[in-house]
């Protein structure tokens, strides 16, 4: 993967520097049928919005537990992003997540932040939460810098 047309990255460091104030990001597949927003951004914190279809839940109504996991995924690889080189990208080699409460479709927000960055490992965690500040999840990452 070349890394100067990493499109996650191209639009991360333009919103970021105020190039553009269009939080929504119609350049990843996932996100964009998870309805991401990007409603605060800073070096060291990001906070996303989605807004969860019932296409993404089970049987019983609730979001599958790998999309709650995308979920933090995006915020923790999004200041990774942030924090590396130009030319670099993170990839997650290490998460681990508390659920906390079952999660019905709906709208989320992901609040991330930066632990620690350093040239091969970035650190970060992440939490998943409803409008009205009910927690859903936790989670902490690892991830190499390539």
């Amino acid at each position: 993967m070349s890394t100067d047309t990493h499109a996650d990255k191209i639009f991360l460091n333009k919103l970021l520097n105020g190039e553009t104030i269009n939080s929504h990001f119609a350049g990843n597949p996932l996100g964009e049928a998870m309805q991401l927003h990007i409603e605060k951004i800073s070096l060291h914190k990001i906070i996303l919005k989605f807004t969860i279809s019932r296409m993404f839940t089970q049987g019983n109504g609730v979001i599958q537990g790998g999309i709650v996991s995308a979920m933090l995924d995006f915020g923790a690889a999004y200041i990774g992003l942030l924090n590396t080189e130009p030319d670099k990208v993170v990839v997650t080699t290490n998460l681990s997540i508390n659920y906390l409460r079952a999660a019905p479709a709906g709208q989320y927000f992901v609040e991330a932040e930066l632990d620690k960055a350093g040239s091969k490992m970035v650190f970060a965690s992440a939490k998943l939460y409803q409008q009205a500040g009910k927690n859903i999840a936790s989670a902490v990452f690892s991830m190499a810098v390539v």
